[in-house]
């Protein structure tokens, strides 16, 4: 039978193997400045290729609250398909200025960097049905031709052509088409079929990086000797620490979980709190303000 101190100890390393993974970027990205937004639309325009859904909302906006809940769970229906963000136009007034915001819920849909739709109101309808489109038209370019892929297309259908390039001339093609793949593999697949009477070289989907690998996070670079990076050197070691080690590492993730937690909450809290309507805040006599006289103001109170 085990001794209390090695349950313990076991219980507290599975404990820090489950805080190491409980915590992921929200599902509705809050995206708070303008050099943020700018990334975020250049990595999935280059790196990912996955459609980016922007809601611009104010919390003082009735249709956006009444939205919201919608597109978190189109965030949760779609995920891994597509990136779906929300830009506060009080806080981050600069974006809001720069995409010319008038009014709210505005939506704006991009696909590869570019706009493909934009339009104001709760029509989440039309949301829906432009997100699907771009996801199918998504899966559908992201794409990836080989290097080897394309040579042995050229050696079995142009011989030929095979004939007058080398290796350098065939990478530099795909080059050209866009490295990891991408909406230019599939407009040069596109090429080939229009020229080679339907035949093109074979293609596998474009690897995509999940969201939580985000381009803001870059990868540690190795050290100078070839060892470990600092950052993985000041990680304890869980098979040799102690009780109390182990004790006080547990108790530093918490605290750490718990700010990311409260972080998370904050970007996916859509509904604002508001005093008056608490009803701890409302007395059993309420005070009604008629605008206008006659018979309209009067069914405007009631």
């Amino acid at each position: 039978m085990p001794s209390r101190g090695a349950l313990a100890l076991r219980t507290a390393a599975v404990l820090l193997l489950a805080l190491q993974t409980a915590h992921s970027r929200p599902l509705v990205r809050n995206v708070k400045d303008h050099n943020e937004y700018k990334k975020l639309l250049k990595h999935h325009a280059e790196v990912t290729g996955l459609p980016v859904i922007v809601d611009f909302y104010s919390d003082g906006c009735g249709p956006c609250r009444m939205v919201a809940p919608v597109f978190k769970q189109m965030a949760e229906q779609y995920k891994d398909k597509a990136v779906f963000a929300k830009v506060d136009i009080n806080r981050n007034y600069q974006t809001a200025s720069a995409e010319q915001i008038r009014s709210m819920p505005t939506f704006k849909l991009f696909l590869f960097g570019k706009k493909r739709d934009e339009f104001s109101g709760a029509d989440t309808q039309r949301l829906n049905t432009m997100t699907q489109q771009l996801i199918r038209e998504s899966e559908a370019k992201n794409i990836e031709v080989t290097f080897e892929a394309l040579k042995s297309f050229y050696q079995e259908h142009a011989p030929e052509k095979m004939m007058e390039m080398d290796d350098k001339k065939l990478q530099d093609i795909l080059d050209k088409a866009g490295k990891g793949g991408g909406p230019g593999h599939y407009g040069l697949v596109k090429a080939l079929k229009q020229k080679y009477k339907g035949k093109a070289p074979k293609t596998r989907p474009r690897a995509v990086p999940k969201q939580e690998t985000a381009a803001e996070k870059p990868a540690s670079p190795p050290s100078p000797r070839g060892g470990a990076s600092k950052q993985e050197a000041n990680k304890p070691n869980l098979h040799l620490a102690t009780v109390e080690q182990l004790e006080k590492e547990l108790s530093k993730r918490r605290e750490e979980e718990a700010a990311k937690k409260a972080e998370a909450e904050e970007d996916d809290d859509d509904t604002p709190s508001f005093p008056i309507y608490d009803r701890k805040n409302r007395s059993d006599v309420e005070n009604v303000v008629i605008i206008g006289s006659g018979p309209a103001g009067l069914s405007a109170a009631i």
